[in-house]
C-alpha cells in the first residue's frame, strides 16, 4: 500500500471515530472494510515490532471497532451448525496452507500464516498468528493479539486481545514461546522469546516487571531467553 493511500485511510477512520455520522457514507464504510481486508491478508497489523519493542496502531484498532456497527447480522450454516453474527468466518484454509481440525474457528479479519495448525480453537478478528504455530485444543486468541512464529499455545490457553481501550497495547507473544495448559494472558505484553510457562499460571504485572528488572547486558539477555516458571 502506498503511503499516501495509507494516510488517506487513516484520515477517514479517524474522522469517523470522532463523528459516527460518517459511518453512513459509502466512502467511510469502504475504508473500514479495506482496513479489515488488509488485516485478514496480513498486509496490516494492529501492532508491529520495532527496534525498541512494539508499536500499537490505534487507528487500525479503531477501524476494527467501527467495523461492527456497519455490519449486518447474517446467518451462516455449516452442515447442521448455525451461526448468527456480524463477522463472517475465515475461509480458503486449503489455499492458505493452514491445517484446521473440525470445530476450530477463526473470524474474518484475523491473519493466520501458512503452516499454522488449529486444533479445536478460536481466533478473533484483528489477531495475527505467524507461521508454524500450534493453537491447541480450546485455546483462544483474542482480537488484536499478536502471536509469533513456532509458538505452542497449549490446551485451554487464553490470550486476551485487548481491542479496547484503543490506546492499550495488545498481548504480544514473540517467536518460539511455549505456553502451558490453561495459562491465561490478559492486558499486557510479553516480549521475550523461549518462555516455558507450565500449568497453571495466571500471568500478572509482577511477572512482567520481573522480566524488565534485570540489567541489559549479554548475561541477562540469555537469562530472559530461557526463563522457566513452574507451578506458579
Amino acid at each position: 500500500m502506498q503511503t499516501k493511500t495509507m494516510e488517506h485511510l487513516r484520515e477517514i477512520i479517524e474522522s469517523a471515530w470522532e463523528n459516527r455520522e460518517q459511518l453512513k457514507k459509502d466512502e467511510t464504510q469502504q475504508a473500514i472494510c479495506d482496513v479489515v481486508a488488509r488485516l485478514d491478508q496480513g498486509l496490516l497489523r494492529i501492532a508491529t515490532p520495532v527496534e525498541e519493542g512494539w508499536v500499537t496502531h490505534e487507528w487500525i484498532k479503531k477501524a476494527v471497532i467501527l467495523y461492527f456497527p456497519i455490519r449486518k447480522m447474517e446467518l451462516t450454516e455449516v452442515g447442521p451448525f448455525q451461526f448468527y453474527d456480524k463477522i463472517p468466518l475465515k475461509k480458503n484454509y486449503d489455499k492458505l496452507g493452514i491445517r484446521v481440525v473440525p470445530h476450530a474457528i477463526a473470524r474474518y479479519g484475523s491473519f493466520i500464516a501458512e503452516g499454522v495448525v488449529m486444533m479445536p480453537s478460536y481466533i478473533n478478528i484483528g489477531a495475527y498468528v505467524d507461521s508454524g504455530t500450534m493453537i491447541d485444543t480450546w485455546a483462544t486468541v483474542g482480537s488484536c493479539a499478536q502471536i509469533g512464529k513456532h509458538c505452542h499455545l497449549s490446551g485451554g490457553v487464553g490470550i486476551g486481545g485487548v481491542l479496547e481501550p484503543v490506546q492499550a497495547a495488545p498481548v504480544v507473544i514473540e517467536d518460539h514461546c511455549f505456553l502451558g495448559s490453561q495459562s491465561p494472558g490478559f492486558y499486557f505484553r510479553v516480549f521475550k522469546i523461549k518462555f516455558l510457562l507450565e500449568l497453571p499460571i495466571k500471568w500478572n504485572v509482577a511477572l512482567v516487571l520481573f522480566c524488565f528488572s534485570l540489567p541489559k547486558n549479554d548475561e541477562s539477555r540469555e537469562i530472559l531467553h530461557n526463563v522457566v516458571i513452574l507451578n506458579t
